[in-house]
């Protein structure tokens, strides 16, 4: 298997990733690899698909949408990831996928997707009823009804469905200032009621939590 890591241009930020192709010569199709959400081209299907394909003379390409893992910083100032992605921004990173695995005589590839990239695979085939071939891998059935759907099936945690109304909410007097805090003392207030001998100290390079 040859490899070769690719950066693909958008006109933000590039689609990195890694271009597999068979190690006996000329591929016989190829294939696009859609990750999950907030994941990348280096973990799960995508990073253990790509051997068994070029075996079966198959290029495959992996690459990172610009909604990629959930956070991070490029060149030490923007941040990127996830937590800033739309479904037009992924809908058009797999256009732009595809436009360049096109550009390499694989005009009509296969498509696969895992989890999220399984519901955006859907999408792209709709949009090309040319593609040979669709598989999805553990891809979600999306709508508005999904949430309830996998809270009925057990999938999130198994974790009973409550109302709004009846939600349990953080004290006002006890509502953190930064993101950090926020999210620490809502683990700690779901875990143990929020007591009050349970104090938080958050800095940019401490932190420090007092249990009785």
């Amino acid at each position: 298997m040859k490899t070769t890591l690719v950066s693909i241009p958008t006109d933000t930020i590039p689609l990195d990733g890694a271009w597999y192709e068979p190690a006996g010569g000329t591929a016989r199709g190829a294939v696009l690899l859609f990750h999950g959400n907030t994941m990348n081209f280096y973990l799960g299907a995508p990073r253990f698909l790509p051997p068994a394909l070029t075996r079966l003379g198959y290029a495959c390409l992996a690459f990172n949408r610009r909604g990629h893992d959930i956070l991070g910083i490029r060149n030490s100032r923007c941040a990127e990831g996830a937590a800033f992605q739309t479904y037009s921004e992924a809908i058009r990173d797999n256009e732009i996928a595809a436009r360049w695995v096109g550009e390499r005589g694989f005009s009509s590839p296969i498509v696969i997707g895992h989890s999220n990239g399984g519901m955006l695979a859907v999408r792209h085939v709709v949009e090309h009823p040319e593609t040979p071939a669709l598989v999805l891998l553990s891809a979600h059935c999306g709508g508005k009804n999904m949430l309830t759907l996998a809270s009925k099936a057990g999938l999130l945690v198994g974790a009973p469905q409550i109302s709004r109304s009846s939600r349990p909410r953080m004290p006002a007097s006890d509502v953190p200032a930064t993101l950090g805090e926020i999210v620490l003392k809502n683990v700690l207030w779901k875990l143990t009621g929020w007591p009050s001998n349970v104090s938080v100290e958050l800095s940019r390079m401490n932190l420090r939590i007092a249990l009785p």
